[in-house]
């Protein structure tokens, strides 16, 4: 797995994603009816969490690095997005 990923939030629900693909094409247009927007690049360091990711992150680590191993991105709500995001 890449060490890199880039964070997007959805533009018309209370989402975020994260994927390696710096396009986020891959992201769900079935659960985001509107436009993926770019938020920030954040690196991974060994078996951290996204550096500059708030703690609500990153007590979903297993479940973020599972569904990047499986489906190439992983997307929640936007209320773990650090405050400076929202």
């Amino acid at each position: 797995m890449s060490n890199t990923g880039h964070l997007f939030r959805c533009r018309t629900a209370d989402l975020y994603g994260l994927t390696q693909d710096r396009t986020g094409a891959n992201l769900s247009k079935d659960e985001c009816r509107g436009r993926w927007q770019l938020v920030k690049t954040v690196e991974f360091e060994g078996g951290l969490p996204p550096w500059g990711i708030d703690a609500a992150w990153q007590e979903r680590d297993a479940a973020v690095r599972a569904g990047l191993a499986e489906n190439g991105f992983f997307i929640s709500e936007g209320g773990a997005l650090p405050a400076a995001f929202r």
